[in-house]
């Protein structure tokens, strides 16, 4: 797990990044519940979804147990 450093700025808080995960982007989105941050594209949240969609072997979750609607609780939104 890699780690960054949040330092404050005149502006607010900057998180700084570690070079294994530069970006040439000049802005992202960011998307925040509580401690928990997402970065994503600006011009295409998915963007990371579908880069992935069909790299995945064919006995991939095989073993997987999906829950019925009626096991899942409730959940906090973003």
């Amino acid at each position: 797990m890699l780690k960054v450093k949040i330092v404050q700025s005149d502006k607010g808080q900057v998180i700084l990044l570690p070079d294994k995960l530069k970006t040439k982007r000049e802005e992202l989105d960011i998307r925040a519940s509580e401690d928990f941050f997402i970065l994503s594209p600006t011009e295409d949240p998915w963007l990371p979804v579908k880069q992935v969609v069909g790299t995945f072997p064919e006995d991939f979750m095989n073993d997987r147990k999906q829950p019925s609607w009626d096991e899942v609780t409730e959940r906090e939104s973003f």
